[in-house]
């Protein structure tokens, strides 16, 4: 049995040729995923086949990917991991725009990789892991765009509830000039985020896994300077997007040194966020714990379990 991840979006535009078309009953490949989206519900509850983790933010991506991972290709857990990407650039790199966030991870557990390339994504600026080299990969294949469009939604039309307004609301006497911030999409951050443009807060700033409507709101308003961040000062920081309004998305993104797009283990790692002072300089990053199987667990995170030195 083949084990397939599928990141980014629209990754089977010729809907005859999806795995689930060519093995209806999944008796050879299995899908590996960490949303658990319908069809893989559908999967575990038609076929007795599915494959699946919480959402795990960095840690947890590492958490349940390390076992996959082999400096040898034919070694590795994964067998194809296909994402979208933009075209490549005159040195033959790819930039992993919208879908930068999980990427670093999958390049490294795959057998085999493919690229869908779409004309209209971005060049999204880093930040660091958002670009993979053509001698990386097994095959791409050029999107037609016009043919396969992104969903478009009209997030400015989100309406929240008055409960949502009053969250918000109250989310505003805690709040302070100069915070960082984080979104997610739906009408509750949209609520936040009138009532951050109605509370007149200045230089905040980004620290973000999605970017979205939002958080583009408040950076065009001048809100948003990211002036006295510990980290990546002047940057609004991301690692993916769903772009349901694909040229102002792009627009916003595109060869932008106001945004940096990071990997997940960057946007979502804690000792990444803590102030530069005291507890994060303890801390050795995560690339190191990763190298030199430092434990995962003591009073950063709670337990003791370290899943690189387990055998799990």
């Amino acid at each position: 049995m083949s084990f397939v991840c599928v990141c980014g979006h629209n990754n089977f535009p010729d809907k005859k040729w999806t795995p689930e078309q060519i093995d209806p009953h999944q008796h050879y490949h299995c899908v590996h995923e960490f949303f658990f989206f319908p069809w893989n519900r559908k999967a575990r509850d038609n076929n007795n086949v599915t494959d699946w983790a919480q959402w795990g933010w960095s840690y947890g991506m590492w958490a349940h990917h390390y076992r996959f991972v082999n400096a040898l290709r034919e070694k590795r857990g994964l067998d194809w991991w296909f994402n979208a990407t933009t075209v490549p650039d005159s040195h033959g790199f790819f930039n992993m725009s919208y879908g930068t966030n999980n990427c670093n991870i999958f390049r490294q557990t795959a057998k085999r990789i493919v690229f869908e390339v779409r004309s209209d994504y971005p060049w999204a600026e880093g930040g660091r892991f958002n670009t993979i080299h053509i001698d990386e990969i097994d095959y791409w294949v050029e999107v037609d765009c016009e043919k396969y469009r992104w969903p478009q939604i009209n997030e400015k039309a989100l309406k929240p509830r008055p409960e949502e307004e009053a969250i918000a609301n109250h989310i505003m006497g805690i709040m302070r000039d100069r915070d960082v911030i984080q979104l997610g999409i739906g009408s509750l951050p949209s609520a936040c985020v009138g009532a951050m443009a109605d509370a007149g807060f200045r230089d905040l700033g980004v620290h973000t896994e999605m970017l979205n409507y939002g958080l583009i709101r408040l950076i065009e308003s001048g809100q948003v300077t990211n002036a006295y961040k510990n980290i990546d000062r002047g940057k609004s920081v991301w690692t993916f997007a769903f772009p349901v309004d694909v040229q102002w998305y792009y627009d916003t993104i595109h060869r932008n040194q106001n945004m940096a797009v990071y990997d997940i283990e960057y946007t979502k790692f804690p000792v990444s966020m803590l102030p530069k002072e005291g507890a994060a300089r303890r801390y050795p990053s995560y690339d190191e714990r990763r190298s030199y199987k430092i434990p995962m667990g003591g009073d950063l995170w709670g337990y003791d379990w370290d899943p690189y030195q387990s055998g799990r």
